[in-house]
């Protein structure tokens, strides 16, 4: 500013628009620099779980291993990673079998407050999470191969299994297509999947590809999903503190203990590198 004093007086117009656009340009440079792109953090590790980057080996998991945006993460049979997304965002939990990427996770400060942009992919498998009410401006999306759930402050869960992995629940009074299902025990959740929004709020589901219509979470799944819910946000135990996080209103399958991994799965081919 004292350049622009040497050359234009002070309280002239011309002097008034100088100011107004140095203003300016000085605020855009400090919003840009205030975004930025965060690493989720892993919280904790039941069994074996890697992640990989393009072009990049697999890195095994443990607490406090930070996973950045366009990794994908990988968990073993009978395996579970809570997975530390960011603020109001809270912990996410990946069940075992399940394949997951990492797309977008960003944090911009307004100055009063922080606004989050996460976007998630589910390619196979199963997740749990607990949202806080987000920040106003905020985004969270978990893309699954069928649809878009768009996350509000909700207590939810998330499947996508194929119809190989889940043959073995013939005879559970389920449809074992590949359609996603959408499950919540509290707040609300919009699953958006051929060319449809469809609201979910309060104890309740969906399966996309079948009745085509939202229905009451059984007691008996609510229940199971509460307890699943408290394990991560640390207010109580369950079968996931054990490795074994059971597939919430599916048929359980006894798991086989984990033994430690020495080989690294591969996230694409869930082979060994």
């Amino acid at each position: 500013m004292k350049s622009l004093n040497r050359f234009l007086p002070a309280f002239s117009p011309l002097y008034a628009l100088a100011t107004a656009a140095f203003l300016a340009t000085s605020s855009l440079m400090i919003h840009a620099e205030a975004t930025k792109s965060v690493k989720a953090e892993v919280s904790k590790v039941n069994g074996t779980a890697s992640f990989q980057l393009p072009g990049k080996a697999a890195t095994r998991l443990k607490p406090g291993t930070e996973v950045p945006a366009g990794a994908v993460i990988t968990t073993g049979a009978g395996s579970t990673v809570d997975l530390f997304v960011g603020r109001n965002i809270g912990v996410l939990r990946l069940s075992a079998n399940t394949t997951l990427r990492l797309v977008t996770n960003k944090q911009t400060s307004t100055g009063s407050d922080v606004v989050t942009e996460t976007a998630i992919e589910l390619q196979e498998g199963e997740v749990f999470g607990n949202v806080n009410k987000l920040s106003s401006g905020s985004t969270y999306e978990i893309t699954l191969p069928d649809g878009t759930v768009e996350v509000a402050q909700s207590r939810f869960q998330l499947s996508h299994r194929t119809l190989n992995t889940l043959a073995d629940n013939a005879g559970s009074g389920r449809d074992a297509g590949n359609g996603s299902t959408v499950r919540l025990i509290s707040g609300e959740l919009h699953f958006a999947h051929d060319g449809t929004t469809t609201e979910l709020s309060g104890a309740s589901e969906y399966t996309a590809g079948g009745s085509g219509t939202v229905t009451p979470l059984s007691p008996e799944a609510t229940q199971a999903l509460v307890q699943v819910i408290q394990s991560i946000s640390g207010g109580g135990s369950s079968a996931a503190d054990s490795g074994t996080t059971p597939s919430v209103g599916f048929k359980p399958r006894a798991l086989a203990a984990v033994q430690p991994q020495d080989v690294l799965l591969s996230p694409t081919t869930g082979a060994g590198n």
